[in-house]
């Protein structure tokens, strides 16, 4: 609709978390007291408790937060141009810089409380075979490339020499 109207094209961006890492940053925000008389809160709760109730068909309201991939492409074509890696704000911060011309200042918001989280192997399993298409490949954060929605990874403009683009590949608690 709005490529329709302007004279330049779009590029939509997403930007994505380690799967685990995303449920619990799910988990500690739910922890807040602002949560803690809400249907959503996981105060009392494990985070072993929360992979449980995410494990659920339906989840219950403390672990219904859906799914990363559905929120990446949902059924919906076209998927985004780029994915940048949560845990690599500092190149997603670069790239809109650079876009947009103009120094960005992101203040931390929504703070969760800081939890140690260390699941049962097990549930991680669980989690991986129930939502494999969150799991299936992840692109470490790295300097001199950017990934694309379909997987792509593009250098940086004027990269010369070797490029080394680290990826893990998860099946139930092993990575390699």
């Amino acid at each position: 609709f709005l490529e329709r109207g302007g004279e330049h094209s779009f590029t939509v961006v997403a930007m994505m978390r380690e799967p685990i890492s995303w449920l619990g940053s799910w988990y500690r925000y739910r922890q807040r007291d602002e949560a803690a008389e809400t249907v959503r809160s996981t105060k009392g709760l494990t985070f072993d408790d929360f992979l449980r109730g995410y494990l659920n068909d339906p989840a219950p309201a403390f672990a219904a937060v859906g799914a990363q991939s559905e929120f990446l492409h949902g059924g919906r074509k076209p998927g985004p141009d780029r994915i940048f890696i949560y845990e690599d704000m500092p190149r997603f911060l670069s790239f809109l810089e650079d876009r947009l011309k103009m120094e960005i200042d992101l203040p931390r918001l929504n703070t969760s409380p800081e939890l140690p989280l260390e699941p049962d192997s097990k549930l991680v399993e669980a989690v991986c075979r129930k939502y494999p298409q969150d799991f299936a490949l992840a692109v470490q954060p790295g300097s001199g490339y950017d990934v694309a929605g379909d997987g792509e990874v593009t250098p940086a403009a004027g990269l010369s020499g070797v490029l080394a683009v680290g990826v893990t590949v998860r099946g139930g608690a092993l990575q390699s």
